[in-house]
C-alpha cells in the first residue's frame, strides 16, 4: 500500500498506461531484499483504488500508514541486529 500512496503521488491518478513505471517508486519505497516479492501488478491494483485521491491527501495518508506500522518496523530492525550480533559470541 505504501508504494500504491507513493504511486499516487508522483504519477497522479492511475490510467491503464503500459508507460507507468511503477519500479521506480517500488525502489523509493522498499528495502532491495524486499523487491523481488512485490509485483507491479499488485502496485497497479492498489493505486488503481486511490483514484481521485489528492497528491497532498496521499501524503497524509502514507504518514499515518508509516506511524501505524512504525512499531513492527522498530522490531524487524531490533531482530536483525539481536541476531547479527549473536552470531558473534
Amino acid at each position: 500500500m505504501i508504494c500504491s500512496l507513493r504511486a499516487q503521488i508522483e504519477l497522479g491518478d492511475f490510467c491503464p498506461n503500459p508507460q507507468l513505471n511503477y519500479g521506480a517508486v517500488i525502489q523509493h519505497c522498499l528495502p532491495p531484499r524486499i523487491l523481488p516479492l512485490i509485483g507491479t501488478e499488485v502496485v497497479a491494483l492498489h493505486h488503481q483504488s486511490l483514484f481521485g485521491m489528492t497528491p497532498q491527501e496521499a501524503k497524509q495518508v502514507q504518514k499515518l500508514y508509516f506511524l501505524m506500522y512504525m512499531h513492527v518496523y522498530k522490531y524487524l530492525r531490533f531482530h536483525f541486529i539481536v541476531t547479527f550480533i549473536s552470531g558473534f559470541f
